[in-house]
């Protein structure tokens, strides 16, 4: 699977923060896309932090096409949530097409179930959503890295805060990147 050769990819890196314009070459340069574009948006981060939009593209009339992705971030968000929802948005670009919503009826749907404390029947969006947040997670934070960091945490020598600075993570995530759900997944 593509998604499992990118985070491979960076589960060696020992240089960080990643730098997420390197994630998108990575996604470029192995024709996973042609195109990738960060666009800053005038959101409420509140309500809506991003989203990608995938399309094909052609410069000419009968032309070969051009596999492009858009991503729009809300730009009032800190670099940390930035990055963060950069990375997130790339991840879709390795979901099945079932995964994927498209319609302002879907979007609204997957919107709700995300909010929503009731967990019922999940979605493939809703499933593609929680398996972003994980995979961005892998590629800023890699297993390698969180598993050399697990003394310094656990003696509580290095804070959450410490840690999400030392990746440019949101600090909200840095406690699932040392639980030892996290770290099973990660060895899977």
């Amino acid at each position: 699977m593509s998604l499992e050769k990118l985070i491979a990819q960076f589960g060696s890196i020992t240089e960080f923060p990643v730098k997420v314009d390197t994630v998108r070459d990575w996604i470029i340069k192995n024709n996973y896309q042609d195109e990738i574009y960060f666009i800053p948006t005038d959101i409420d981060e509140n309500i809506l932090r991003g989203q990608f939009r995938k399309y094909t593209r052609h410069n000419v009339t009968y032309g070969d096409p051009i596999f492009t992705t858009n991503i729009l971030y809300a730009e009032s968000m800190n670099l940390c949530w930035e990055r963060f929802v950069c990375c997130k948005e790339m991840m879709h670009i390795f979901d099945a097409p079932k995964a994927v919503s498209c319609t302002s009826e879907q979007i609204d749907a997957l919107t709700s179930s995300l909010v929503s404390s009731y967990i019922g029947n999940l979605s493939d969006s809703y499933l593609a959503e929680h398996d972003a947040v994980i995979s961005a997670l892998r590629v800023l934070a890699p297993i390698g890295a969180i598993k050399k960091l697990n003394d310094a945490y656990g003696e509580r020598k290095k804070s959450d805060y410490d840690i999400a600075r030392y990746f440019r993570i949101p600090e909200m995530f840095v406690p699932i990147l040392f639980s030892g759900d996290y770290q099973s997944l990660c060895d899977v």
